[in-house]
C-alpha cells in the first residue's frame, strides 16, 4: 500500500528534463500560432488533432509513460473537465435556439434607432457581461450565455463581431478576476496564508482587489467608447417578428437561475428547455425545426448545436489532459525548489509573483483556476514573508485574468472565438481580431504592472525618509 501511495506522489519525470516536460505544451502552442496567427484558419478539430498529438508526444518523453496516461485520464476524468465539458454541450444548443429564433434580428430593429455609434453597444455588452459574471462567477457560461443574444445583434447593426466578440471576453475577465464565487478568486486565497500561518480571508482578498478591478474598468471602458465605426441605417429601419422577442424570457431566466443558484449547467439547460417550449407555442420554431432526419442524417437547431462545440469539447478534453500532465510533474513545487534561496524586497517578490502568474497560465492554455493554484503555491511559499497574503492572492489572479487569456491557443480565446461562430456562422471572427478589441485584460495587465512600481516608488521613498531620520537623529 505504501509503495502505491509513493508512486501516485512522486512527480512525474521526463527525459531532456524541462524541455522534455514542456515541449508537448510547446508544440500545442505553436499549432495554435501558427493555425490562427499566420494561416488565419480557425479550425477546431485541426487543434484537436494538435492537442492530442502533444499529449501522445509527451508520453514518449516521460520515463513512466504508465504513470503519464494515468495522470491524464485523471485530470480528463476531473471535476473540473467534465464540467466545462458539459457546460459547452449546454451552451451550444442554448446558442442554437437563440440563433434560430430571430431573436437577433428583433434587438437590432428594436434598438438601433437609439444608439448612434458602435462604441456605444461594444461599451454596454462590456458592463452586462462584467455584472453577469461578476454575479455568476463563472466566465465560461457568461461566454456562453452573451455570445447567441449579443454577437448576431450587434452584427445586425453593423457592428464588427470581432470586437463584439472582444467585449464580451472583457466582460467575463472582469468578473473572473473580481467575483468572489469565481473559482480564481477562491483559489488565489486559499493558497496563500498570512506571516503566522493562517488563510487569507476571502472576503478581505475581494475587497483589496476592488480597487484594482475597477481601475482597469476605467481604462478599458473609454476605448471601448472610443471604437471607430457608425450602425448600420438600415438595421434601425428594418422590420422584424415581434414574437421573436419572447426569447428575452429564456435569457433572463438563464441570468436569473445563474445567479440565485450559482450553478451555470442547471440555469443553462434550463433556460434551454424553456426556449425551446416558448419558441414552440408562440409557433417561432417547427418541431422540424428543432428536429429531424433525412437522407443525408439529422438535422436542425438541437444537433446544430451540439456539433457547433464538438471540435472545441474534443480539443479542450486533451488540453485539460495536458494540464494534468504538469500538475503531476509538481511543477510549482520544482520551481519553488529551485527559487527558495532568492531574496530581495517587496519589489523582487512582486514581480516573481506577477511573472510566474504569467508563466503558468501561458502553459496551462490560460486555464486560470489550475495556473492560479500553481502559481498561488510556488508565490505562498516564496513571499509569505515580504508580501502580505491579500496582495499576493491579488496578483496571482490579476496578472492570470491579464496578458495569458489573449494567447490564441488561450481557452477564453478558443471558447469566444468558437462560441461567435456558433453565433454568426464559420469564418465570421478571427483570434487575432478578437484580442485587439479585448481591451479589459490589456488593461489590467498595466493597472497591477503600474501598482506594484507605484509600491516600489513608495516603499524606496519611505525607506530614504527613515534612513533621513536616522542620520538627523544621530547628529543630534
Amino acid at each position: 500500500m505504501s509503495n502505491a501511495k509513493n508512486t501516485l506522489t512522486t512527480p512525474l519525470s521526463f527525459h531532456f528534463g524541462a524541455l522534455g516536460l514542456f515541449l508537448p505544451a510547446l508544440l500545442f502552442s505553436a499549432a495554435s500560432i501558427v493555425l490562427f496567427a499566420c494561416q488565419r484558419v480557425f479550425d477546431l478539430s485541426a487543434l484537436a488533432a494538435a492537442a492530442f498529438v502533444s499529449l501522445a508526444l509527451g508520453a514518449l518523453l516521460c520515463k513512466t509513460p504508465t504513470r503519464y496516461w494515468e495522470a491524464a485520464v485523471r485530470s480528463a476524468a476531473s471535476p473540473l473537465t467534465a464540467s466545462v465539458l458539459m457546460l459547452l454541450l449546454a451552451g451550444g444548443v442554448f446558442s442554437a435556439l437563440m440563433k434560430a429564433s430571430g431573436l437577433a434580428a428583433a434587438l437590432a430593429g428594436l434598438a438601433g434607432g437609439f444608439f448612434t455609434g458602435s462604441g456605444i453597444v461594444l461599451a454596454g455588452i462590456f458592463l452586462t457581461c462584467a455584472l453577469l459574471a461578476t454575479a455568476t462567477g463563472s466566465s465560461i457560461s457568461t461566454i456562453l450565455t452573451a455570445a447567441p443574444v449579443f454577437l448576431p445583434a450587434a452584427a445586425a447593426l453593423g457592428v464588427d463581431p470581432s470586437a463584439a466578440s472582444g467585449a464580451i471576453l472583457s466582460g467575463a475577465i472582469f468578473g473572473d478576476n473580481l467575483s468572489p464565487v469565481s473559482d480564481v478568486a477562491i483559489i488565489s486565497a486559499m493558497t496563500q496564508t498570512e506571516s503566522d500561518g493562517s488563510p487569507a480571508e476571502l472576503g478581505a482578498v475581494v475587497a483589496s482587489r476592488a480597487p484594482l478591478a475597477l481601475a482597469a474598468l476605467i481604462v478599458a471602458l473609454p476605448l471601448f467608447l472610443l471604437h471607430d465605426g457608425k450602425l448600420s441605417a438600415e438595421a434601425a429601419a428594418s422590420e422584424f417578428d415581434a414574437a421573436s422577442l419572447l426569447m428575452l424570457i429564456p435569457v433572463a431566466l438563464l441570468i436569473l437561475l445563474a445567479v440565485r443558484t450559482r450553478n451555470a449547467l442547471f440555469a443553462m439547460t434550463a433556460a434551454s428547455l424553456a426556449a425551446a417550449a416558448i419558441g414552440l407555442a408562440a409557433g417561432i420554431y417547427t418541431p422540424q425545426d428543432l428536429f429531424r432526419t433525412s437522407n443525408s442524417g439529422a438535422e436542425g437547431a438541437l444537433v446544430d448545436g451540439i456539433r457547433s462545440v464538438s471540435g472545441l469539447m474534443l480539443m479542450l478534453l486533451s488540453l485539460l489532459s495536458l494540464t494534468g500532465i504538469l500538475e503531476a510533474s509538481n511543477l510549482a513545487e520544482t520551481f519553488a525548489e529551485k527559487l527558495k534561496r532568492t531574496s530581495g524586497g517587496s519589489l523582487a517578490s512582486e514581480t516573481l509573483i506577477a511573472a510566474a502568474s504569467l508563466l503558468f497560465t501561458a502553459l496551462f492554455a490560460a486555464v486560470t483556476s489550475v495556473s492560479a493554484a500553481a502559481a498561488g503555491t510556488l508565490s505562498n511559499r516564496l513571499c509569505r514573508q515580504s508580501v502580505d497574503a491579500c496582495r499576493r492572492a491579488n496578483l496571482v489572479a490579476g496578472f492570470a485574468n491579464s496578458l495569458p487569456v489573449l494567447l490564441p491557443f488561450s481557452a477564453f480565446m478558443l471558447i469566444t472565438a468558437s462560441a461567435a461562430e456558433a453565433a454568426l456562422g464559420a469564418g465570421s471572427v478571427q483570434g487575432v481580431e478578437i484580442a485587439k478589441s479585448a481591451y479589459y485584460p490589456a488593461a489590467l495587465f498595466l493597472v497591477l504592472t503600474a501598482s506594484i512600481v507605484c509600491r516600489a516608488i513608495r516603499s524606496r521613498r519611505s525607506a530614504l525618509a527613515s534612513e533621513l531620520h536616522s542620520t538627523e537623529t544621530s547628529h543630534a
